[in-house]
């Protein structure tokens, strides 16, 4: 009995504290007045780090505040609006004036990021003279080693025209013309043209007038003109076809 009343009485504070939770705060004598319970603390959330700032976001933004400045002041122009649309401007005129500095600066220290071609006037005409030269060169070279094979149809008017300009481009470059008749009418000014439509099939020509440059060595055909086209088109496509890059 005696272990079962020791037991019991273990067992009472126990039960009086699980107890107090349920009784009103003037009967809570356990607590006192002192007694507080610890209040839970907000857990603080981590601040989201910024995204990183698109430049071409921030300068697209800066041209459209710089345009509404604009607008602010062409519709309200007051001294204040105008003001404040030339400060912006300044401050860009400013901002791209460093840009062409430091762009000029690095040409010179890194000269292998230049464009390599001519700014000024005299520059600009020296180079137009070595590329004119360079073009004499390579159609002087060509015509030693490439006929002309001209097709046209003698009775259109494109093909007569153009043919004029074929006639011009081969004299003044003294090249040999191949003139081909692809529907048997022969014109004037090449009354010694093959009379042959056997050859555009086989080469499948099938726009008329069209100029062509064969290798008489290897017999190589390279497509130079299709149509109306100038002689300076002609040397320009000869060039594209042939100028090593």
């Amino acid at each position: 009995m005696q272990l079962g009343l020791f037991v019991i009485l273990l067992s009472c504070p126990l039960v009086a504290f699980a107890a107090q939770e349920d009784l009103p705060w003037q009967l809570r004598h356990a607590e006192g007045w002192a007694w507080y319970h610890a209040l839970e603390q907000p857990k603080e959330e981590p601040l989201a780090e910024e995204p990183p700032k698109d430049p071409v976001a921030l300068l697209a933004i800066a041209k459209v505040d710089l345009e509404r400045s604009l607008a602010t002041a062409m519709l309200s122009p007051t001294h204040e609006n105008v003001a404040a649309y030339m400060a912006l401007q300044q401050k860009w005129m400013k901002q791209s004036a460093l840009f062409a500095k430091l762009w000029q600066q690095n040409i010179l220290q890194h000269p292998e990021l230049s464009s390599q071609s001519p700014t000024t006037q005299y520059g600009v005409q020296v180079k137009k003279e070595f590329l004119a030269a360079k073009k004499r060169e390579l159609i002087q070279k060509l015509a030693v080693s490439h006929i002309l094979l001209f097709f046209y149809e003698g009775k259109n008017l494109y093909s007569k025209a153009f043919s004029k300009v074929v006639q011009e481009f081969s004299t003044q470059h003294q090249w040999m013309v191949k003139p081909v008749s692809v529907d048997g009418v022969t014109l004037n000014n090449f009354p010694k043209s093959l009379r042959d439509s056997s050859v555009a099939v086989e080469m499948g020509v099938a726009i008329f007038p069209a100029l062509y440059l064969v290798n008489m060595a290897t017999l190589e055909a390279t497509p130079i003109a299709f149509g109306m086209v100038t002689t300076g088109q002609i040397e320009e496509n000869i060039i594209i076809q042939f100028e090593e890059s």
